[in-house]
C-alpha cells in the first residue's frame, strides 16, 4: 500500500511514525517538525509505503521550481536538520520495492530532483544508495556526537579535553548556573542571543529564523524542545533550543553573548547539558558539525572538546526527470548563473 501526505489531504503521518521502533525514526521525521520550514511555495509532505509488517516512511519539503516557464514542474528537498527516508527493515527487496513506487508517484507529481540530507544517529543514508538508481551519495562532513551511557567520571577524564574541564571549571568559579526552561522569559533572551550571534558570524539569511518559528516551538512544550540557558551575575549569557529525539537528543541552536566566552560559558553550557540529558535517559547527544567541512573548521574543534565519537553527515542527491533538468540547467547557464549544486535554480540551493 502507498500513500502521499500533502496539502490535499491529510498531512498528519505521525501515527505511521510510530508503528516503528524508537530507534528507527527521530524528530527531525514528526509533522510538526517538518512544517516548521513550510513557506508559500513549499510544503510538507510525506511518502509512506506498506507491505505486511514492512513499513517505509519518507517525509520531505516539496515545491514549484521558481524559475520562468518551470513552474508546473517541482522539486523535494529535505527540511533542515537530519532527515531522509526511514524504514522498519533494510531487506533489499522491499526497499527497492518502495524506491520503485516512490520514483513512480514522484515523477507523475512532477518532481525534477531530490536533495536529501541523512541522520547521522539513524544512520538511514544505507536505506537510500541502492546501486543502479542514479543516486549520489556523499559524506559531506563530521558530526560531533556524545555516547550518554559512559558513566560521567569516565567522560569527564577520557572524553573531555584539558582545556574544556578547565573552561567548565572557571564558569563555575564565577557563579555561572544553569537554567533548563524554567524562566518565564527563557524564549525571549534565547532568540535574542541566537540573532546576536548569527549576525557576529555573518550568517547566512536562511540562519535568521522568524519570531513565527520560535514561537511555533514554544507551543510544542517541553515533550519536543526546551531552552537551557547559562546566567552569569543575573544576566543570560548562553542559550541553547534542544530537541527531544525517542533515545536522542540535538544541539538545534545556539547563541552566546560574546563578551562572557571568556568566562567558559559555552563549555559549561555543553557540559551541563549532557549531565542533564544522561540523568534523563538518553543515549547520545549529536553537537553537531563544523561551519565548514574542514577538519581544523574551529567550531568542530570546539565541539570534540566534548567527545571523541564522530559520524559522517550524508546527503543524497538523484534527477528524476533528466530531460527536464538538463533543459532547466542549460536555460539557467545561459543566463550566466552558476549551475554547481543540483537544486542550482534556488537561492538556498536547498540547504
Amino acid at each position: 500500500m502507498m500513500t502521499w501526505f500533502d496539502s490535499s489531504g491529510p498531512t498528519d503521518w505521525a501515527d505511521s511514525l510510530r508503528k516503528l521502533a524508537p530507534s528507527q525514526y527521530d524528530v527531525y521525521h514528526m509533522p510538526w517538525y517538518v512544517k516548521l520550514y513550510e513557506t508559500e511555495h513549499r510544503r510538507a509532505e510525506c511518502f509512506i509505503f506498506e507491505e505486511g509488517e514492512n513499513l517505509y516512511v519518507y517525509p520531505f519539503l516539496r515545491g514549484p521550481i521558481q524559475y520562468k516557464g518551470f513552474e508546473h514542474l517541482s522539486d523535494i528537498s529535505s527540511p533542515y536538520g537530519y532527515c531522509g527516508p526511514v524504514s522498519s527493515t533494510c531487506e533489499v527487496g522491499f526497499l527497492s520495492r518502495a524506491a520503485d513506487a516512490f520514483e513512480r508517484e514522484a515523477m507523475r507529481r512532477g518532481v525534477v530532483a531530490e536533495l536529501v540530507k541523512f541522520n547521522p544517529m539513524l544512520g538511514n543514508h544505507v536505506i537510500y544508495g541502492q546501486e543502479g538508481r542514479g543516486y549520489r551519495l556523499t559524506a559531506c562532513c563530521q558530526v560531533v556526537y556524545v555516547d550518554l551511557l559512559l558513566e560521567e567520571s569516565l567522560r569527564w577524564e577520557s572524553q573531555y579535553s584539558h582545556s574544556n574541564r578547565k573552561n567548565i571549571n572557571k564558569s563555575v568559579r564565577v557563579g555561572a548556573k544553569a537554567q533548563f526552561g524554567v524562566l518565564p522569559d527563557q524564549w525571549d533572551k534565547f532568540s535574542d542571543l541566537y540573532h546576536k550571534t548569527m549576525e557576529a558570524n555573518s550568517a547566512a539569511e536562511r540562519y535568521f529564523f522568524s519570531k513565527t518559528y520560535f514561537e511555533s516551538l514554544r507551543s510544542l512544550g517541553v515533550d519536543s524542545c526546551e531552552i537551557i540557558s547559562v546566567d552569569l551575575d543575573g544576566k543570560c549569557c548562553a542559550a541553547m533550543l534542544v530537541l527531544f529525539g525517542s533515545e536522542n537528543i540535538y544541539c538545534h541552536l545556539i547563541g552566546t553573548d560574546r563578551d562572557s566566552m571568556k568566562h567558559g560559558v559555552n563549555n559549561f553550557l555543553h557540559h551541563e547539558l549532557i549531565v542533564w540529558a544522561k540523568a534523563r535517559g538518553y543515549k547520545n547527544m549529536l553537537i553537531g558539525g563544523g561551519r565548514t567541512n574542514a577538519e581544523d573548521d574551529p567550531l568542530l574543534k570546539f565541539k570534540k572538546n566534548f567527545s571523541n565519537s564522530t559520524k559522517d553527515f550524508f546527503v543524497g542527491e538523484r534527477v528524476f526527470n533528466s530531460d527536464a533538468y538538463e533543459k532547466l540547467k542549460s536555460e539557467f547557464q545561459s543566463a550566466g548563473n552558476n549551475v554547481e549544486r543540483l537544486l542550482f535554480y534556488r537561492q538556498d540551493g536547498g540547504f
